[in-house]
């Protein structure tokens, strides 16, 4: 006897399947900032042994949580690793200013020590 009202294993249950197209350009730019940070990783770990396993890991949590590509450079550039940095910005069209003033912030400290030790 149907009273209008349908039991849930009555109602018939059809699973739509997704389909993603991936560009081989999503899959390079993933697979750079993967390695990048694997780079800054193993960068930040020989720097300081004691916070070298944290430091690790947050920046892998970072690029595993969809980390943008600017965040990352700021990174890059803060551990000096500046052609890894040029190499991302370049990927993902971002602009250098950031590596620029970094190296001309050290170009002027490195004159500076200079000028102290000889002056």
């Amino acid at each position: 006897m149907f009273n209008g009202l349908l039991q849930l294993n009555e109602v018939p249950y059809k699973r739509r399947r997704q389909l993603q197209v991936i560009q081989l350009s999503d899959l390079e730019k993933h697979y750079a900032l993967i390695h990048a940070s694997l780079q800054l990783a193993q960068k930040t770990s020989h720097r300081s042994s004691s916070s070298s396993h944290v430091s690790s890991l947050s920046v892998m949590m970072m690029t595993s949580s969809s980390q943008r590509a600017d965040e990352l450079v700021g990174l890059l550039v803060d551990a000096g690793l500046f052609d890894v940095a040029v190499n991302i910005c370049q990927l993902f069209d971002l602009k250098m200013d950031l590596i620029f003033e970094h190296l001309t912030v050290r170009y002027n400290n490195a004159l500076l020590q200079l000028l102290y030790v000889h002056g």
